[in-house]
């Protein structure tokens, strides 16, 4: 037995966020600095997550459209992780009395899932969803401004003349 977990250790504390805001394309431009867009990849990573998650597992449904048999196997696999990780829990998981932690969930629903795709033959399916998501995830990451980052500049630029403002 463990004991529950934290509210901010497990996943069922992660929601999605709205997708109209995730695609509002008013809210992109180009960063004007790397610090700038390391500094937006690491927000937006933080506060997208799971739409990135949700990015990725189309794209990888998208590259197993054509494999009937590796998409039965991933998807009944993404069905246990759904119902058994992600699923809004509002208590930890108890098995035959004994209250499961996330960790063990997370160690057992992986290895489920690098068996079902072994068995399909679905290793460069996952290797071209990982590099197609990967970059889908990376530029919008650095091209969206983050929430309530409207102004990246924090007032060191005049409004009226677009130069630098004196201290």
């Amino acid at each position: 037995m463990s004991s529950p977990p934290l509210a901010g250790d497990s996943a069922a504390a992660m929601t999605s966020q709205p997708w109209p805001e995730f695609f509002d394309i008013r809210s992109l431009s180009l960063p004007v600095s790397l610090s700038d867009a390391t500094t937006r990849l690491n927000s937006n990573l933080n506060h997208y997550r799971v739409n990135y998650i949700n990015v990725f597992l189309i794209i990888l449904f998208l590259t197993l459209a054509l494999r009937p048999l590796s998409l039965l196997l991933v998807f009944a696999a993404a069905l246990g992780w759904y119902f058994l990780y992600f699923a809004s829990r509002t208590s930890p998981l108890e098995i035959l009395g004994f209250v499961v932690d996330d960790r063990i969930v997370v160690s057992v629903l992986s290895v489920i899932t690098i068996v079902a795709f072994v068995f399909a033959h679905a290793w460069m399916n996952l290797l071209v969803s990982f590099v197609i998501s990967a970059v889908v995830v990376g530029l919008h990451g650095v091209l969206r401004v983050p929430i309530g980052d409207q102004d990246p500049y924090s007032g060191l630029l005049d409004a009226e003349s677009g130069g630098y403002s004196e201290f």
